[in-house]
């Protein structure tokens, strides 16, 4: 993949170039000129040629004075005895930010920044990356005393990538075992994670935090969230982990008290798709979403105060997904569910729900809802309710405990759940009509090849071997 690299690692500095995973700079040119409109940096002292500057290098370039942060970074488009010149298109950051005062100015050659900083508002802000993109983000916990919007943005052609890694950038990327440690983003209480880039890429990372509302907020429907974890910790009514607006996320961990009770685990603001995940905790619902159709494939609610999901008449599409023990209904409908919106509940595992497995709580029958092979254990007020007679199909019950414990959903051998997910034998006449699919689980947790069973086949979260 051509991705442009850079690089985040704790002992190194926020003023370097980014661009490599050495923690201090190869070279430093202090007291030097710079010139926005040209790129033209010239040196107080030494010589670029001989010092060993090359074409395509990534130069830092900011105001000496008070510097801390980096706020320009440009690629060397040639070099002589005295002065560098960067590219005036191939940056991140703005040149705007650079005085232009004789002597003022620093340039570092190459070095990994040090924190999160550089992304944000203080360091290289908001701007559209000249090319695809990726911020390898080394293991480690980075303590962070202030909000942070994150505004760099991609194109579709040119996404930006902020991509966790353990030792080797990318290996978070292939640890299907989910055995690495991914960097922590740790907030102070009281701060925001903003997300406000159009074709965003986060990967691999963990990001806490203890605020009352969101903490993780993503506004962006171009936006991709792929195996992070995001827990609000506050005791807060208002708190909760993460505000989606239309993004895909997938294999991730949300979670937040059951003390949070104005909210979800997470808020849905626009139509949102997610694929392989969990949400725990919360005291209203796993997911709090109205009227936006939203997508749920193989994803764990897990003990949620209130309901697994709570529309009022939203489009709620969930497919493959386990509702394990909230004190509510697995899926609740508030008000009619929209005729408008497609809404389908199919092969769902329903676990001690508190209420209903799937309510249409509104008070009129409503046939707005495809229900399908789905499975049911000692729901106290029931399997389904508020559908009249729209029929579901290929339901069926356990007469005994589902899962295998409190924080492992795998089905038990021998449940229905287990093995008799449909169809177990696919229509359509000759070698087709034979085919069977066997081993199939209904719920989110299915048993792969040498009887491992995983999370929409992801290491992440609730694994059994």
């Amino acid at each position: 993949m051509a991705f442009t690299n850079f690089y985040i690692q704790s002992g190194a500095s926020d003023l370097n170039a980014g661009s490599t995973t050495a923690a201090a700079a190869s070279l430093t040119y202090a007291g030097g000129t710079f010139v926005r409109a040209t790129g033209v940096f010239t040196v107080a002292s030494g010589n670029p040629v001989a010092d060993g500057v090359v074409v395509d290098d990534w130069i830092s370039i900011y105001t000496t004075a008070g510097a801390t942060t980096t706020t320009f970074v440009g690629k060397c488009t040639a070099r002589t005895a005295t002065t560098i010149t960067v590219s005036t298109t191939v940056v991140m950051g703005l040149a705007t930010s650079v005085s232009e005062a004789a002597g003022a100015t620093t340039a570092k050659v190459g070095g990994a920044w040090a924190s999160e900083i550089v992304l944000a508002a203080t360091g290289l802000g908001t701007f559209t990356v000249p090319a695809s993109t990726k911020v390898n983000i080394k293991q480690a916990t980075y303590t962070i005393v202030a909000s942070r919007t994150i505004s760099m943005a991609g194109t579709t052609a040119f996404p930006i990538w902020f991509s966790g890694y353990n030792t080797t950038p990318g290996d978070l990327d292939a640890d299907i075992t989910n055995s690495l440690a991914k960097p922590i983003f740790a907030f102070d209480a009281g701060l925001l994670f903003n997300s406000t880039g159009e074709y965003q890429i986060w990967s691999s990372l963990s990001v806490t935090g203890n605020r009352s509302g969101a903490f993780w907020q993503v506004t962006q429907s171009t936006v991709q969230i792929l195996r992070c974890r995001s827990e609000n910790t506050s005791s807060n009514a208002a708190a909760y982990a993460f505000d989606a607006s239309g993004c895909f996320v997938a294999y991730c961990w949300f979670k937040t008290p059951i003390t949070a009770t104005t909210n979800g685990v997470i808020e849905i603001s626009l139509t949102t798709h997610f694929l392989g995940s969990v949400f725990e905790g919360g005291g209203k619902a796993g997911v709090n979403m109205a009227t936006q159709p939203c997508q749920f494939r193989q994803c764990i609610f897990l003990n949620n105060t209130g309901h697994g999901i709570l529309a009022t008449t939203g489009g709620i599409v969930a497919m493959e997904c386990t509702f394990k023990s909230p004190t509510g209904d697995g899926i609740r409908w508030s008000g009619t569910p929209s005729a408008a919106t497609v809404a389908k509940v199919t092969g769902c595992l329903f676990v001690q729900c508190g209420g209903y497995g799937i309510n249409n709580a509104s008070g009129a029958n409503s046939a707005n809802v495809h229900r399908a092979c789905n499975d049911f254990y000692l729901n106290t007020s029931g399997d389904e309710n508020g559908f009249g007679d729209s029929p579901a199909f290929f339901g069926q019950t356990d007469s005994s405990q589902v899962v295998t414990s409190a924080t492992d959903m795998t089905p038990v051998v021998g449940s229905n759940a287990r093995g008799k997910g449909f169809p177990s034998v696919f229509e359509g006449g000759g070698a087709l009509g034979s085919q069977s699919n066997p081993g199939q689980n209904i719920g989110a947790v299915h048993e792969a090849a040498g009887g491992v069973a995983v999370l929409a086949g992801d290491g992440i979260g609730l694994v059994s071997g």
